[in-house]
Order: structure tokens, then C-alpha cells, then sequence
């Protein structure tokens, strides 16, 4: 009796189990099969203006609903094409990623009328490696001006908010970890025509210096430069002394007078300096010129020492100068001939 149970338990779970399997091959049956369609995704990542092959890129299963706009589906699709921009291993690669058909090299980057020019750089002028493509910079560039007087060094910005295209060869600075280290000699930019002729010539004229500014600063700086001249005047402050008396003129205007500064001017401190100095060296005469002499006598064993003085006076030099050494030799003999007799 105990066994027949056992054998009905087991023949009902048997039963159950393969219904079970039978109901959910039913079910999964009537589910409909999911579309898929190959999507063209790159495999390594790619800098701009890379061409594509089965080695850096490939075709990738998703499913219809997920495929992006423009996605390259085909193998022909891409065929001697590259890549705009940079891309990351398992991006979609889609029409607007690529350059059109036999568009090779960094030509393909270079918007519509503009052009690119290359200048010269070292490490110093191109900020030690900063210099990425895509940065905004300003040209500035050093020049030896002519002037009424002559001429003079100046300096001044010839071009404002320039895009950097490429640093050497390299146009697409992302990702790329050895950019800053490399030793830059060239650094190229894009510019319409007309400052494409501007900057050429502008290096022709004198040393260019690329000042590194913020993209987000978009707004055109309004200067006109500094000459070497102008810069001796702000160092000694020179140039503060108008700017001074105008501050000082509108602090005093309400009482309708002009009060002068604690401290003048530096130009005028030296100035005041100057005549100062020769005040003082006129009113105070020189000394009288003297010539001395010492005169040794000996008498009975005994030795003394005596002083000779003379003033010597300044008189024009005339024709009679050979008179006036001869008096002058008088004069000597006469005070020491005194000098021994009064030692005597």
C-alpha cells in the first residue's frame, strides 16, 4: 500500500513537470522576434582625421529601435572615409562623424572660407605645451616703429580670438597624453583671408607672441599697444603726473581752488632736485689753494722742523706765464730764507 502511494506521488510530479515545460514553450512561442540591425561602432579610439577599416572599427547587432540617425549599416558606406572628430572605443559611427569620400588628411577640418596659417613657436611662445587645438588666443606682435624723433619699440595686439587648428601636426589635442610634452615648433591657426595676410606679415615685421586666453571670453579688448618710450614714463611715473592733478582738481572743485598734492611729482621732485644741488655748489666757495712745504735745519747737532705755506692765487693765464713762474720762484726763496732765519 505504502509503495503504490509512492509510485502515484511520483508519476503526478512527472506529469506536472512536463506541463509545466509545455506551457511555458507555448507562451514563449506566440512572443514575436526582436529586429536587429548592424551598426558600424569603433573598436580603438580614433583621432580625428583617422581612416577607417576593419581594424579600428566594426559592425555591431542593435536592435532596430535603438539604431541612431545615420548610422552606417554598410560596408560601403565607409569606404575611403575618415573621421571627423575623436572618437572612444564602442561609439556609434554615424554619417555626421565622417568626412566625405576621398577627404584625407586635415583638409577636411577646415571650415568653409577660412584658411590655415602656421607660425613659428618655441617653447616660451607657446606657453611650455598649454597649446591645444581648439584653444582661442591673441597675436601679438613686437615691432621696431618710426617716429618724429626717430624710432622706438612697440608693441601691440594685431589679431584677437584666433582658434588654434593644430599644434605641429597634431589636430585633435584629446586624449592625447604626450601633447604637452612634445617640443613645439609650430603652431597653426585658423583666420579669414584677409588676417591670413596679416599675420604673415606681421612675422615679417617683427617677433610674434601668442597670448593664451579663455574661450568663454568672447568680448574684443580695445587697446592700442605701448611704445618703449611709454613704458620709461609709467616705470619712473612720469606718466601718473597728469592723472594726479586731475584727481586732485575734482576732489577741490566744490571750494573752487586747486590744492596741491603733499608730495609733488616725481618729474617735478627731480627737477626741484636739480636746481637744489646747483643752489648749493654756488654759494659755497672753494677753498683757497695752498702749497706747503717742510724745511729740515740743522745747527750744532740739533735739527728742526719747519712749515712753509703759500696761497696760491688763481690769475688768467696770459702771455706773461713765464713772469709769473719766475715770481712764484721768488716767493719760495724769500719764505725759506725767513724760515732759517728765524730758526736760527
Amino acid at each position: 500500500m505504502k509503495s503504490k502511494s509512492i509510485v502515484l506521488l511520483a508519476f503526478a510530479g512527472i506529469c506536472g513537470l512536463v506541463a509545466m515545460l509545455g506551457v511555458r514553450k507555448a507562451l514563449s512561442s506566440k512572443e514575436p522576434a526582436v529586429e536587429t540591425v548592424p551598426v558600424l561602432v569603433a573598436t580603438t579610439e580614433l583621432a580625428a582625421m583617422t581612416q577607417l577599416d576593419e581594424t579600428n572599427s566594426e559592425f555591431k547587432a542593435v536592435p532596430i529601435t535603438d539604431v541612431p540617425e545615420g548610422a552606417i549599416t554598410d560596408r560601403a558606406q565607409y569606404e575611403d572615409r575618415s573621421v571627423k572628430f575623436r572618437s572612444l572605443p564602442g561609439d556609434w559611427l554615424t554619417e555626421s562623424k565622417l568626412n566625405p569620400v576621398g577627404v584625407k588628411g586635415a583638409s577636411g577640418l577646415i571650415p568653409k572660407g577660412m584658411r590655415v596659417v602656421t607660425v613659428g613657436v618655441n617653447q616660451t611662445t607657446s606657453h611650455s605645451g598649454m597649446l591645444t587645438p581648439g584653444n582661442r588666443v591673441d597675436v601679438m606682435l613686437t615691432y621696431l616703429a618710426r617716429t618724429e624723433e626717430g624710432s622706438t619699440q612697440r608693441t601691440r595686439t594685431v589679431l584677437q580670438f584666433i582658434e588654434i587648428f593644430a599644434v605641429d601636426k597634431l589636430v585633435d589635442g584629446g586624449g592625447n597624453t604626450n601633447l604637452n610634452e612634445s617640443n613645439t615648433r609650430n603652431v597653426s591657426v585658423l583666420v579669414t583671408p584677409e588676417h591670413g595676410h596679416l599675420l604673415l606679415l606681421a612675422e615679417k615685421k617683427g617677433d610674434i607672441h601668442l597670448a593664451l586666453r579663455s574661450n568663454l571670453d568672447t568680448e574684443t579688448a580695445t587697446t592700442t599697444g605701448i611704445s618703449a618710450e611709454e613704458l620709461e614714463g609709467n616705470l619712473s611715473g612720469a606718466g601718473d603726473t597728469q592723472s594726479r592733478r586731475d584727481k586732485l582738481a575734482e576732489m577741490h572743485a566744490e571750494d573752487g581752488e586747486l590744492a596741491e598734492a603733499d608730495t609733488p611729482p616725481l618729474d617735478d621732485f627731480l627737477q626741484d632736485a636739480a636746481v637744489g644741488t646747483t643752489a648749493n655748489t654756488t654759494a659755497a666757495a672753494p677753498a683757497p689753494a695752498k702749497n706747503v712745504w717742510e724745511m729740515t735745519i740743522y745747527s750744532g747737532g740739533e735739527s728742526t722742523k719747519h712749515e712753509v705755506i703759500e696761497e696760491v692765487k688763481e690769475e688768467p693765464v696770459s702771455s706773461a706765464a713765464n713772469t709769473d713762474t719766475k715770481d712764484g720762484k721768488k716767493s719760495f726763496w724769500r719764505g725759506l730764507m725767513g724760515a732759517y732765519f728765524h730758526g736760527a
